[in-house]
């Protein structure tokens, strides 16, 4: 049921960003092909659209911070909170791939402690499968914990 909802926000996503590739102006770099999301856009319409993608990639963000929160504390959590570092955040056309770069922070709820990671939710656009990669963490917990939480 979970998967079903956001696969059709996967697929909004996927609308959004066609149509609007004739208006964008980055590209992602280190020689992919592909779009970053930018906020100067030229029209109502064309700011309308990017506010539509970034509240969809901070809706999928939220809840992979809850699988790497709920993998990565060990006694609970509290006061979760997700980040999308939009700037970061890119399409690739080729591989039909969203590359959501973000930051989830967290209290222990033992320890009092606040505990973070900061990495890129990678969603494949056509089957939509999730994966994570980590770029750094607070330490402070399990090595490795978010190794096979998103999939």
């Amino acid at each position: 049921m979970k998967k079903l909802k956001y696969l059709s926000l996967l697929i909004l996503i996927f609308t959004i960003v066609s149509c609007s590739n004739n208006h964008s102006s980055g590209s992602s770099g280190s020689g992919s092909s592909g779009s970053s999301y930018s906020s100067s856009s030229s029209s109502s319409s064309d700011e309308d659209d990017y506010q539509e993608i970034l509240d969809a990639m901070e809706e999928l963000a939220e809840e992979a911070g809850q699988d790497l929160a709920n993998c990565c504390s060990t006694f609970g959590y509290n006061n979760l909170s997700t980040y999308v570092l939009e700037d970061e955040c890119s399409y690739n056309d080729i591989t039909e791939t969203l590359k959501i770069c973000m930051k989830v922070s967290w209290k222990g709820s033992i320890s009092g402690s606040t505990y973070w990671i900061k990495g890129y939710l990678k969603i494949d656009m056509e089957s939509g499968g999730r994966s994570w990669q980590k770029i750094s963490d607070s330490g402070g917990f399990s090595p490795g914990c978010s190794r096979g939480c998103i999939y």
